[in-house]
């Protein structure tokens, strides 16, 4: 009982610690929107909301938490720790992209960062493929983040 009580308190808190960092995601992007239009001379389009783009990092980092939780699980009782590094190296990256990409300007570290994180991501899908449906198909909404990502990397990039 007791491990099952802490496995919830390690999932709540890893759900509280993604939500932050949705937030953050979410507050950095839309503060620097105006960095990133100016780049591009009004080229590209970003969001319009700040609070659709809060909306949309919330919801794609609740669920690969949850992708997280349902594959950490499954890795402790096959002692697989592969999937879980897969997922912390593409989570670290990700992360790491945020301060090159906004912080610092550099559109081109930045992008190497995100490509490495993206094929990071690529082989922690794969594995969650391997071990759940259910965490493959929670990957999908940051999936989907990542490639706006990329996107918004790639066109300041080459502007």
């Amino acid at each position: 009982m007791a491990k099952i009580l802490s496995l919830k308190y390690h999932l709540i808190w890893f759900w509280i610690a993604s939500l932050c960092a949705a937030v953050l995601f979410a507050v950095v992007i839309d503060a620097n929107k105006g960095d990133v239009i100016a780049q591009t001379n009004g080229t590209f389009v970003m969001p319009t909301s700040g609070m659709m783009m809060l909306i949309y990092c919330s919801v794609s980092y609740l669920c690969q938490a949850a992708a997280y939780g349902i594959i950490s699980e499954i890795a402790r009782q096959e002692d697989d720790e592969i999937p879980v590094l897969l997922f912390w190296s593409q989570f670290f990256l990700t992360i790491v992209w945020l301060g090159l990409f906004f912080g610092l300007h550099w559109t081109g570290a930045a992008l190497f960062d995100l490509f490495i994180g993206i094929i990071a991501l690529i082989f922690a899908f794969s594995e969650f493929k391997a071990m759940s449906l259910t965490a493959t198909v929670l990957m999908l909404p940051y999936i989907g983040l990542v490639c706006f990502l990329l996107f918004m990397n790639i066109f300041t990039f080459l502007v």
